[in-house]
């Protein structure tokens, strides 16, 4: 446990190459307010968009150079940047990590780009029967709680998200 009180858990493996880095922390859609639902997800997949550093194409270049993976992820109890990396390059992959959850900048034009693209997601989910099945499910057996809720959010909700919204729930 860091000073900070962030808990830190390394598992060596000499044999891999590779170096896996997992950022985690607690949100997802059980803190989310009803009238955002599925803020948790574009926060997450926001972070990699945009940092004081650089912007969403220099963060890609950046990953790509190195040939890791950096992927946000978000559920129902939180959220998260995942990552792979070769183990010359750990420090330089925690360190756009770290950029990446510590410096994001939330830019409008990147949000407009995502909320169509979940837009998209939900309304392919909405189209699958076995999505739209499981929705029914959760809504009928969680009713009002957050767990009802579909962890991408509605069309609806996740239109109204806005930078400054994001900024909020970042903070």
């Amino acid at each position: 446990r860091l000073a900070s009180g962030l808990r830190l858990i390394i598992r060596e493996n000499h044999a891999s190459p590779t170096v896996s880095i997992v950022l985690m922390g607690a949100g997802g859609v059980r803190h989310e307010p009803a009238h955002k639902n599925g803020i948790s997800n574009l926060f997450a997949q926001m972070l990699i968009r945009g940092t004081t550093k650089r912007n969403a194409e220099a963060i890609a270049a950046t990953v790509d150079n190195m040939g890791g993976s950096l992927d946000p992820f978000s559920g129902y109890n939180s959220w998260g940047l995942q990552s792979q990396w070769l183990a010359r390059d750990g420090r330089s992959g925690l360190a756009l990590i770290s950029e990446s959850a510590l410096h994001p900048t939330f830019p409008a034009t990147e949000l407009k780009r995502l909320q169509s693209q979940t837009t998209a997601q939900i309304r392919a989910r909405d189209d699958d029967p076995m999505s739209a099945a499981s929705k029914l499910l959760r809504s009928t057996l969680f009713g009002d709680h957050p767990y009802g809720r579909p962890a991408l959010g509605t069309a609806a909700s996740v239109a109204s998200v806005t930078a400054t919204d994001l900024r909020h729930y970042w903070s």
